[in-house]
């Protein structure tokens, strides 16, 4: 029996993997989901490397479908959604496996623990390692923008991921389980029909 198609206004509503959305909005098959646990990383270069070699097979298949020169934004937008995703499971990937896939030398230049990431709230120190990480997320994503222009569906793909790096911003995700609402999706689909 063949899925039904997934929509890209799923992206970020619930838990379907945001690369599965990706590939799924240019008609990509969608490979096996990246490895979770702990990136290793020690600065925010290593963790960009830990994220393209996680997000290779998405990438891979998404660009078969699009035009030549596209490779690069296709990386920028696949690292900004495994980040935001990872983001916004943070405190249950450090509860449940004790993994975070944030830089450690963040958590050193803070003076703060890893274990920080298990509080109840994301307040002080904690709450700027995540701004930090958002930060680069929103580099990430201005460089993804090329591909507003190649299909609507991409564009769409885009305008949610940064309404769910401004919800990360505005909300604490250490605090309560962050999806994106209906007026989201609404405001991204109204915003890409008139584009």
């Amino acid at each position: 029996m063949t899925k039904p198609p997934i929509s890209p206004l799923r992206l970020f509503a619930d838990r379907t993997p945001a690369l599965d959305v990706l590939c799924a909005v240019v008609g990509a098959e969608a490979p096996p989901p990246p490895p979770g646990g702990s990136s290793g990383a020690e600065d925010w270069d290593a963790l960009l490397d830990h994220c393209r070699t996680a997000t290779e097979p998405a990438v891979s298949e998404v660009c078969r479908h699009l035009e030549d020169g596209a490779r690069p934004a296709v990386e920028a937008l696949a690292t900004a959604l495994y980040l935001l995703e990872r983001l916004r499971d943070t405190k249950r990937d450090w509860t449940r496996d004790k993994t975070v896939v944030l830089p450690g030398s963040w958590f050193t230049e803070a003076a703060i623990a890893p274990e920080r990431l298990g509080s109840p709230t994301a307040c002080g120190q904690t709450r700027a390692v995540l701004d930090r990480a958002l930060d680069g997320v929103d580099h990430l994503l201005e460089a993804a923008k090329p591909l507003s222009a190649s299909r609507r569906n991409l564009a769409r793909i885009l305008c949610l991921a940064r309404c769910m790096a401004r919800r990360l911003r505005r909300h604490d995700p250490l605090n309560r389980d962050l999806h994106l609402r209906p007026r989201h999706r609404l405001r991204c689909l109204l915003v890409t029909l008139i584009a």
